[in-house]
């Protein structure tokens, strides 16, 4: 193109193509690599010629789009990897000035091109620069509050650098906005970013410990934020994992804890017996009486204003047979304020357990019954007792009544009764399962529902309008409704701007081995961020299903973290791993212009543990030239990685 005919919309375009050339040379290449210097002098070029139409040069990025002075550029694809690479590494803007040298330029774009993940953890690309001689070249950092919303990607790196930065700093007002978001930033994340991300754990632990010295409330608040979202994970808790998760209430004070468990349980309404089990196991068992002997004392200051609602639910989370020496800690502390709670533990007169009681006798009549009418009848007066079944949420009951159904259903199937409960039992179970309402029985029944008593459309409702996202509603909805995938993926598409949604949709689908889960996976990968799209693969491979091609064509791109994740995936089929090695390390490069590919791809392969690989790192230790002088050592490093993992 005549660079003297060129208008500045020109202008612009050719920057920014060999910015995107430059910043892409400087991640494969040393800086002293004629590649590299060659796309550098294009690009110093380009901004000489930019300085005849505007000084300085600024240029703001949005998530997919650039604008300068006034005007957007975006729909391509230089435009949308330009914008999604500064904004990934916090970038508002970037400034140019004139009298910019080469080596300010080499400065700025071998920091710019490093990941995100070690941008923010050493402070941010400002703090970066400044470390550096760049006069004439500044960036602009985004603010961060916007992420305290559900707004934006997801960068859980970010967060680990914020919580740091906001405790050591004692940055009060970022403090205080962690506080008030806390709920939603620690939504955000896994349960797995949780377990087994140290650093994170650590700034939470330490930001939370920061607020116990300071301020109470503040401290309360975001323990009951933590412990709601605890909760919701409790299916997926284990005890090698709630052992891990101890550290975040460690070392706080017996009141605190006693607040914070106070005010779960008066405000969430999915807080049950079952959470309390979770609550009693994230403390040390000498904990739990001062914590008691505390939540006693509030209890008894908001008497007035608890309802008789709250106090039957306090009743049956704290009468939880599962942790029985802890409750009874709780109903001794809370004994005189739920009057109907003896102090040790029992009913003078359990109305509900004489009703109970019945039940089971009319269940073991109906079982050894042997003339039809004898059975029918029986079956009239489990019917009439339906309500009370449902109100007590007895699943140990109905567990024992779908097997005897099943096992007479050839003799009263033609009985209206036997139909009526037989329906009455799966709508309750589609309901319950629908509201979320866990209980460690009820995963049992999804084996025994034939069909659904609800359309597609209510199921598409709970999850993507009520976020209800739990793996037994995927599950049913994936058996049930098959055809209707498309509309799945029409709900996917509409939340993809809220990551912590996305996070536990994928939470849940990595534990649904179905079609549905692959599809939806693949088709969250297909528009998440650089992380969702890490997060997707990684769920992936709790899949027993996978896509070959789909995964290869991700070998093909130059992402190293997603091509570490797809060959994780692959590792699973011998025939799929012989290939993913095959195509890793046969690139061809003449005069070792592909070399710095090939070397990622072997610290790529050892890190996933590829073992087809052994025979094309050997071919490659004995590549002759100096110009593979560094590649046969990279070889030759894996080889013997390898073999020490074999001994």
């Amino acid at each position: 193109m005549n660079t003297n005919t060129m208008d500045k919309e020109e202008a612009l375009k050719e920057f920014f193509k060999g910015l995107k050339v430059s910043l892409k040379n400087a991640s494969l290449y040393f800086n002293q690599h004629p590649l590299f210097l060659k796309s550098l002098e294009e690009v110093k070029e380009n901004i000489d010629l930019l300085f005849n139409f505007s000084s300085p040069i600024r240029i703001n990025f949005t998530p997919n789009s650039l604008l300068v002075d006034g005007e957007f550029f975006e729909g391509d694809k230089v435009s949308e990897e330009l914008a999604e690479l500064f904004h990934s590494r916090k970038v508002k803007s970037l400034e140019i000035r004139k009298g910019i040298a080469v080596e300010e330029l080499v400065a700025f774009l071998t920091s710019a091109q490093l990941p995100p993940r070690d941008i923010l953890r050493k402070g941010g690309l400002n703090q970066i620069l400044d470390k550096e001689s760049i006069p004439h070249l500044s960036v602009e950092e985004l603010d961060y509050s916007p992420l305290l919303k559900d707004e934006g990607e997801e960068v859980e790196d970010l967060w680990v650098h914020l919580f740091q930065e906001a405790v050591e700093a004692e940055d009060y007002q970022r403090i205080n906005e962690f506080v008030e978001n806390f709920e939603n930033i620690i939504g955000r994340f896994e349960l797995k970013d949780l377990l087994e991300d140290k650093e994170l754990q650590e700034n939470i632990a330490k930001f939370l410990t920061h607020l116990k010295d300071r301020d109470k409330d503040k401290l309360r608040k975001c323990l009951k934020d933590l412990l709601r979202s605890l909760v919701r994970n409790k299916d997926s808790l284990n005890e090698a994992s709630i052992e891990k998760l101890k550290v975040f209430f460690a070392d706080k004070d017996v009141d605190d804890i006693a607040y914070a468990l106070m005010e779960e349980i008066v405000t969430d309404e999915q807080f049950d017996s079952l959470s309390f089990n979770l609550f009693s196991l994230l403390l040390e068992k000498e904990k739990h009486r001062g914590v008691a002997v505390s939540l006693a004392d509030i209890f008894r200051e908001r008497e007035s204003a608890l309802s008789d609602d709250i106090r039957e639910k306090i009743k049956e989370v704290l009468t939880d047979p599962s942790s029985p020496d802890v409750s009874e800690i709780y109903r001794k502390s809370l004994a005189s304020f739920l009057k109907d709670i003896s102090l040790e533990g029992e009913f003078a007169f359990d109305r509900g357990l004489l009703h109970k009681n019945y039940r089971y006798i009319l269940l073991s009549l109906f079982d050894t019954a042997e003339k039809k009418e004898e059975m029918s009848s029986l079956l009239e007066r489990i019917t009439e007792d339906w309500e009370a079944v449902t109100k007590d949420k007895d699943f140990e009951y109905l567990k024992e009544l779908v097997n005897f159904l099943e096992a007479r259903k050839e003799d009263l199937s033609s009985e209206p009764y036997f139909e009526k409960l037989d329906k009455q039992i799966s709508l309750f179970i589609e309901n319950t399962l629908l509201d979320e309402r866990m209980s460690p029985d009820i995963e049992y029944f999804i084996g025994t529902l034939k069909e659904s008593h609800s359309g597609h459309e209510v199921y598409l409702d709970k999850i993507f309008n009520e976020n209800k996202t739990s793996p037994l509603i995927l599950r049913l909805f994936s058996k049930f409704f098959p055809d209707q995938y498309p509309l799945f993926q029409k709900g996917l598409r509409g939340k993809f701007s809220h990551p912590a949604f996305m996070h536990r949709i994928m939470e849940s689908l990595k534990t649904v081995d179905t079609t549905l889960s692959l599809n939806s996976l693949k088709y969250i990968f297909s528009f998440g961020s650089p992380s969702v799209r890490v997060k997707a693969l990684k769920a992936m491979q709790e899949l027993s299903l996978m896509d070959e091609d789909f995964l290869n064509s991700i070998l093909k791109q130059e992402d190293w973290p997603l091509k570490k994740e797809a060959l994780l995936v692959l590792k699973r089929e011998p025939n799929a791993e012989k290939k993913a090695a095959d195509m890793l390390l046969t690139i061809p490069s003449p005069f070792g212009l592909k070399n710095k590919i090939l070397e990622e791809n072997i610290r790529i392969i050892l890190e996933a543990g590829l073992g087809e690989a052994r025979d094309h790192l050997l071919r490659l230790s004995k590549k002759r030239f100096f110009w593979n002088k560094n590649l046969r050592m990279k070889a030759r490093e894996a080889l013997s990685k390898i073999n020490d993992r074999k001994s």
